[in-house]
């Protein structure tokens, strides 16, 4: 009789450590998408989305729509958000980092500030500098491997000191390293259109400069040429996307057709 009390009280003990665990392991397997504000309630009010695949695994952080005539790094990330998902760690999207000039497709809203110039962002200054220093804050929460800006250039690189067709690299060891390979993997399926060459002159107060040299983060700045077609140049976009996502270890599910 006794055997079989203690059996019980064992089997009991098992059975509540079980229960104890699974809610803590459910929350670790299970996935999400978690849709925050930045700069709630001032007119530059935008989004981020933050997908996490409940596994561990590093964090990459995408924005766009630094300028809104920049159509096919915001147009990209759209498609994107609907087409993969990541099987381990998290990706962070800002499809629209600017969105009141995305609004009006041009470069910067009717307030005329540059987002890409106000890095690291003003929680008490303007609409625009409040976003700049949300998605800062962002980042240094979230400490991703890697944050990328989409942006696009008037020409292709060096002509009427346009840097389209590039890829411009932070200030940090891994940003040369890593995107030397991005680069060379590009230009190997970009087809027969012109190869993409490197830049690393972010200017201060761009997204680049400040998150690289102030938070030792890889950046990378995407410049397709607009001379192209837009769907070749968001096609561009996303091949870049997948290409630094593979480098930083970050698999991906493809929602099929």
């Amino acid at each position: 009789m006794k055997k079989h009390v203690a059996l019980r009280c064992v089997l009991s003990l098992a059975t509540a450590l079980l229960l104890a665990l699974s809610p803590f392991t459910a929350a670790l397997a299970e996935p999400s998408s978690e849709t925050i504000l930045l700069a709630e309630g001032t007119a530059a009010e935008t989004q981020a989305r933050i997908d996490d695949s409940g596994v561990e695994g590093p964090t990459i952080f995408f924005v766009a729509g630094t300028h809104g005539n920049e159509w096919a790094g915001y147009y990209a990330a759209d498609e994107l958000m609907e087409e993969i998902f990541p099987t381990a760690g998290k990706i962070i999207w800002v499809p629209r980092a600017n969105i009141q000039a995305c609004n009006i497709e041009q470069r910067t809203a009717e307030d005329e500030v540059n987002l890409n110039r106000v890095y690291p962002g003003d929680p008490e200054g303007n609409p625009v500098e409040q976003v700049a220093a949300e998605i800062m804050a962002l980042i240094e929460q979230e400490q991703p491997v890697a944050v990328v800006d989409m942006h696009e250039g008037y020409n292709f690189y060096g002509v009427d000191g346009s840097i389209g067709n590039s890829l411009v690299l932070g200030a940090t060891d891994g940003s040369f390293v890593n995107g030397l390979e991005i680069i060379i993997r590009v230009n190997a399926q970009n087809g027969d259109h012109p190869d993409f060459t490197f830049d690393s002159n972010a200017p201060a107060g761009s997204l680049n400069h400040e998150v690289s040299t102030r938070l030792g983060i890889d950046t990378y700045t995407i410049e397709t040429s607009q001379v192209l077609e837009m769907e070749e140049r968001i096609a561009q976009q996303k091949l870049f996307v997948h290409t630094i996502l593979d480098i930083y270890g970050i698999p991906v599910e493809e929602e099929s057709a």
